[in-house]
């Protein structure tokens, strides 16, 4: 089965898109999860400060990040449990 017939015809004709052709580059596509406007600079830096580390794994227990949501929540952080 060709990927063609399981896309209806309305997806096809592009008419999902009006408002993107109305307004053309004032609109900003978000579809993929890219962001036409650069990193903060607190983010650039803080990935530069980190990027000697990301070849390992991050520690699984995580003091640091469960102290900080603990106090956030205001909880002990021993009541704070990080997963994926």
């Amino acid at each position: 089965m060709k990927f063609s017939r399981i896309v209806s015809d309305f997806l096809k004709s592009g008419a999902s898109y009006p408002f993107a052709r109305k307004y053309g580059k004032r609109v900003i596509n978000l579809a993929s999860n890219e962001s036409p406007f650069p990193p903060s600079p607190r983010v650039r830096s803080a990935i530069e400060e980190k990027i000697g580390c990301l070849n390992l794994y991050p520690d699984p227990w995580a003091p640091e990040l469960r102290e900080k949501i603990a106090k956030y929540v205001q909880l002990r952080a021993e009541n704070v449990i990080l997963g994926n």
